[in-house]
């Protein structure tokens, strides 16, 4: 009973205020971005706005998944309730580690501009903090692609019900080596590297 109304009510909830305050986020840092910053801060804006975006898209996306997504195998059509099935935990891993690397790279841009001044001033650029995030949406989008083949589906003819879709696990499940290496990979890239690299930067 806790985990559904976690699931149905918790869940949505937070994720609505967090949709909410990232739309506020963006517009308060792009209007503050047109006033005019200097390149420095503006990084660092480009940073947030970033950041506010990628926790924007995982709050929908996880509110889609909340209401879509089914533990079922069978499937009358292909639709979004399919879609989210197969691909939604896909996309809620990617974004989450998308945002992960966003503050990872907004600490990196602090710690040198705080114990580097001079060396920051001359060589980052605003555009250097927008191509590190692109690099790295672009890269958990590359080493999360195994999720993609969690489940395989197939129609199948029911006879007088007609045709229906079939989930079964697919390769990623199947294959024991590769959802063990791939879940240690994304321990090591998405969670304890970024925290010794947050605790190295603030210390």
């Amino acid at each position: 009973l806790f985990s559904t109304v976690a699931r149905t009510m918790v869940i949505p909830a937070l994720c609505s205020f967090g949709l909410l305050g990232n739309v506020l986020n963006m517009f308060i840092l792009l209007k503050r971005v047109r006033e005019g910053v200097d390149y420095m801060e503006k990084g660092a804006m480009i940073g947030m706005i970033a950041l506010a975006l990628a926790d924007f898209l995982f709050c929908f996306v996880t509110i889609m998944n909340t209401y879509l997504a089914k533990d079922a195998m069978i499937f009358k059509a292909a639709d979004m309730s399919l879609f989210f099935t197969m691909y939604g935990n896909f996309a809620v891993n990617v974004l989450i580690k998308t945002g992960t690397w966003c503050t990872v790279i907004m600490a990196l841009g602090r710690y040198f501009a705080v114990c580097h001044p001079l060396k920051a001033r001359q060589h980052m650029r605003p555009s250097h903090t927008l191509i590190a995030i692109m690099i790295s949406f672009l890269l958990w989008i590359f080493i999360h692609l195994p999720l993609l083949w969690t489940f395989s589906s197939f129609p199948m003819d029911c006879g007088w019900k007609g045709n229906v879709i079939f989930l079964n696990f697919g390769v990623f499940m199947d294959n024991i080596r590769l959802r063990t290496t791939f879940t240690y990979l994304w321990a090591v890239l998405g969670f304890f590297i970024p925290v010794a690299v947050l605790a190295y930067c603030n210390t």
